[in-house]
């Protein structure tokens, strides 16, 4: 046991420095981790590696659960005929190209169907982190890309329950009754996922713990059950996601798992390192090469091909066409599970490990620095482009002009406002109560925390000009205030606080106002002296009618005396 906890210190340290490389490089840190498994592993045997395995595939359950969050009916609704389309296409043309080269370099149907497999999907993870870091997600390319890795989730979803069956060379009764078993799993989770799962999210949202601890259980359960009913563990945990990916609280949910996953996570792609045999490259070169091709260059073409049939840009479908120049973690899980299963030669991993290293540093390139290959290749590419293309624009997609952290008492009489003026407002809360009845009213809102870094990340910031706290905590306040530098240079920033020092130190940090509500009334009350010495009391009386009838609606959503909810 001491020497596990040596050599995972070791590797996780080793994985740390290369990962400082990677990032100065501009590379997603997969690849470091993947570097980190060829070094070491001459030197990790054993029981040591086998627990690895162990952790690592934990570490790939809370991947898959964290990918379901996203899978959102709802949203899969909303993709578009051009996400649907683009991504078919894309799955059937990438995947046929890819099968006939494992056909031609002498593989087998079922080894040469994973090759297939592995090069039709590409990186929901790195596209949407790099896209994300870039802004361009709210971009009507970005959310095209989002889009067709959406519906490559889906299509990888059934490959996976259907290499279970592959993998164990099951025969067609087996095969049948395997499938009756998912369709009835399948079944019961959706019934759980639109009317359980909602409400018991529901009642435990109050507590941030408790909701971690019931989300994880929840992965564990159903990706247990899957496995002993003879799916993979994969399978179950990417479902397990999906079946909540209908809660209001699955970003919130989301947050809290992948500090844990990012560990975990470590450990699988350093397996995949561990697995990497680079005295097979020399036998493996061409059919790494063709395979990279494939992933860089085919499958960009074809998604630039199609959507210029469908009448878009050439610099949207350029931009769409370039984020998805990469294979996906899902190419590595599907090569993981085969060879396990015994239908895939263990030299594919090598195979496709290498094709993952160079199509990730590629696309990632491509990526950072579109602006300067679109100059390049844009008139190039321009030939797929038809007369009638529609814009660069996204104008359908929420793009808020103003962010509202906590709804409390104060942020009450904000949204109605902005309710009342149609403001293009996103509140952000943390009390499932209030972002039920917000959703209800077809408020934008969203379930979180204001002092998760990642929350503010994922926030749409594109369009913020202002940016609001009723929440009257200076170490969030402060978050805020950088977040506004970061995510939307020249927005106003108004934040809240009960203290003088507390608001001195906001203003010297930057906020445009500090909202102090004890003082606010002192000079709400002298404002209202001044209209009585000027109009009489006839102004007072219409006042005190309205704030009657608030005080009745703050009665009736429980709004006792001012406190901190979010």
């Amino acid at each position: 046991m001491a020497n596990l906890f040596l050599e995972l210190g070791l590797i996780v340290a080793l994985a740390g420095g290369l990962s400082v490389i990677a990032a100065m490089l501009r590379q997603p840190l997969i690849i470091a981790y993947i570097a980190t498994g060829i070094i070491v592993s001459p030197f990790i045997m054993g029981g040591e590696r086998e627990t690895m395995e162990t952790l690592a595939q934990i570490g790939v359950a809370l991947l898959l659960f964290i990918v379901g969050l996203g899978l959102n009916p709802a949203v899969l609704k909303k993709i578009g005929r051009v996400a649907f389309l683009t991504g078919a296409i894309q799955i059937a043309f990438i995947g046929l190209c890819a099968y006939a080269a494992g056909r031609f370099f002498g593989y087998d149907a079922l080894p040469s169907l994973y090759i297939a497999a592995a090069l039709a999907f590409s990186s929901t993870i790195i596209v949407v982190h790099i896209l994300g870091e870039r802004g361009q997600l709210e971009r009507l390319h970005g959310s095209i890309s989002v889009g067709i890795l959406l519906v490559q989730d889906v299509v990888a979803i059934f490959l996976l329950m259907a290499g279970t069956g592959a993998g164990l060379a099951m025969d067609g009764e087996e095969i049948f009754q395997l499938a009756f078993r998912g369709v009835a799993l399948l079944f019961v989770l959706a019934v759980i996922g639109k009317y359980v799962m909602p409400r018991v999210t529901r009642t435990i949202a109050t507590s941030r713990e408790l909701l971690f601890i019931v989300s994880l259980a929840w992965l564990f359960v159903v990706a247990g059950v899957f496995y002993t009913s003879g799916f993979s563990i994969e399978v179950g945990a990417l479902l397990a996601g999906v079946t909540l990916s209908l809660s209001a609280y699955r970003f919130e949910i989301g947050a809290r798992l992948r500090s844990i996953r990012d560990f975990f996570i470590i450990l699988f792609f350093v397996l995949l390192g561990f697995s990497t045999d680079l005295s097979q490259v020399a036998d493996l070169w061409p059919l790494v090469v063709v395979l990279s091709v494939l992933a860089i260059i085919a499958k960009p073409l074809i998604v630039m091909f199609v959507m210029g049939r469908l009448g878009y840009t050439r610099r949207t479908y350029f931009f769409a066409g370039i984020s998805l120049a990469q294979i996906s973690e899902f190419s590595f899980i599907l090569l993981a599970q085969g060879v396990r299963g015994g239908a895939v030669p263990d030299e594919l991993i090598t195979a496709v490990t290498l094709v993952g290293i160079i199509s990730i540093t590629a696309s990632t390139y491509f990526m950072y620095y579109g602006e300067r290959l679109y100059r390049l290749c844009g008139r190039a590419v321009g030939v797929f482009e038809h007369s009638g293309a529609v814009p660069e624009t996204n104008e359908d997609a929420f793009a808020p002009r103003f962010i509202l952290f906590g709804h409390n008492r104060i942020g009450y009489a904000i949204v109605e406002y902005f309710r009342k003026t149609r403001a293009p407002v996103l509140v952000i809360d943390y009390d499932p109560a209030v972002v039920e009845r917000l959703q209800a009213q077809g408020v934008p809102v969203r379930y979180g925390d204001a002092g998760d870094e990642e929350l503010l990340h994922s926030l749409p910031w594109r369009r913020v000009q202002c940016i609001l706290s009723t929440i009257p905590t200076e170490e969030i306040n402060m978050l805020l205030l950088q977040a506004g530098r970061r995510y939307c240079k020249g927005a106003r920033v108004f934040v809240t606080s009960h203290d003088i020092e507390e608001a001195l130190r906001l203003y010297q940090a930057g906020a445009s106002f500090v909202i102090m509500p004890h003082f606010l009334g002192g000079t709400f009350l002298a404002d209202m002296l001044a209209r009585v010495k000027r109009d009489g009391f006839l102004n007072v009386m219409r006042m005190k009618r309205r704030a009657i009838a608030e005080l009745r609606a703050r009665k009736a959503l429980g709004h006792s005396h001012p406190r901190y909810v979010v």
